[in-house]
């Protein structure tokens, strides 16, 4: 999920930037900010939706900034040299990317059967986003959701001009909420982080348009803010733990049984949140072999292959369960459902989505 969270930061950054060349409309404002919105989409595929604000500023830029030129440059030279590795790499190794691409936007994308109602999307889905990235709270989404669109239109009431960069945001978000509406895949909530920076921005702005029109009320509602994200943010730190000292704990059990050798993983319908780390930390130390010792996890699964006997289980920590699989050649674990973990298997997994 790294991915996804580091694109919250750059969306963001970008957005700063946007700020200030939609005041200055300086060349070098251009260039920062398309090549942080840029290096936001490099990061994951779900932040494809966003780049409507880059193709916004340009139309911008053409239309309604004087002597455009170095500005254009600027914007087209960012977004350029943040997608330059991903480019090269691109290039490099038979079009492999722009191949994944085109494949997953015209086979992949049809293996999703999802759908989904604008009823539900503009009364549940987004209020309650809104409620959870704000305050940590889905009720409070529809408080919030009331409190910017109330002071929307008493701006248009009182003849407010509403600034230029509250107008380009406002355009892409329609665009989002369109784009998500259409969009037939599952709706993780590491996917939705892109929308944060919308969502926090409209409603800050909403609590500042209030102070110009009810001062203590918008106090209360940035208390209520605040409290209520104090509260959620003190439960994920009481009761969130992470399980990178259990990963360790686990790592040395086996460095233990294995004499510090290399080692062959393999799987059996195991859990990922300890296979992808365990595979990380031997392949970090160089330690995945095909003639290293062959360990496991497995669950029963669909297809009703028992598991390895008690005798064969090395490691058992919160319900992660691995075997030696020493005494079992390849081949047998191959036609008992065990699929083995190595470099190319993991990246292979970067096309689950597509169509093959």
């Amino acid at each position: 999920m790294l991915n996804t969270v580091i694109v919250f930061f750059l969306f963001s950054l970008s957005l700063l930037f946007l700020s200030h060349y939609l005041r200055l409309a300086l060349p070098r404002h251009a260039f920062f900010f398309s090549f942080s919105l840029g290096f936001t989409l490099n990061c994951h595929f779900q932040a494809l939706g966003v780049g409507v604000v880059l193709l916004l500023v340009f139309l911008y830029t053409v239309f309604f900034i004087p002597r455009p030129l170095a500005k254009l440059f600027g914007l087209i030279g960012g977004f350029l040299l943040a997608f330059l590795p991903l480019l090269v790499f691109d290039f490099t190794h038979q079009h492999l990317w722009s191949k994944s691409v085109f494949e997953y936007y015209t086979r992949g994308i049809h293996k999703f059967t999802l759908t989904y109602r604008w009823l539900t999307d503009l009364t549940v889905f987004w209020p309650q986003t809104l409620g959870q990235t704000v305050a940590g709270s889905s009720s409070f989404g529809y408080l919030g959701a009331l409190a910017i669109i109330t002071t929307t239109l008493v701006s248009f009431y009182r003849h407010l001009s509403l600034p230029k960069f509250w107008w380009l945001l406002l355009f892409s978000f329609v665009v989002q909420v369109i784009l998500v509406r259409y969009y037939r895949g599952v709706r993780s909530p590491e996917y939705l982080i892109v929308f944060q920076p919308f969502l926090i921005f409209f409603t800050g702005y909403a609590v500042y348009l209030l102070s110009r029109f009810l001062p203590p009320l918008s106090a209360a509602l940035l208390l209520l803010v605040l409290t209520l994200s104090t509260v959620a943010n003190q439960k994920i730190a009481l009761h969130s733990s992470s399980q990178a000292p259990l990963v360790y704990q686990i790592k040395n059990q086996l460095d233990r049984f294995t004499g510090f050798q290399p080692v062959s993983l393999f799987t059996h319908y195991g859990p990922d949140m300890i296979n992808n780390p365990i595979f990380y930390l031997y392949y970090r130390q160089n330690l995945i072999s095909p003639s290293g010792r062959r360990l496991g996890t497995c669950l029963p699964g669909p297809t009703g292959n028992p598991c390895p006997p008690e005798s064969k289980i090395i490691v058992n920590q919160n319900g992660y369960v691995f075997y030696d699989l020493g005494s079992y050649s390849t081949d047998k674990l191959s036609s008992q459902g065990f699929i083995p973990l190595t470099p190319q298997s993991y990246y292979q997994r970067l096309f689950i989505n597509y169509g093959h």
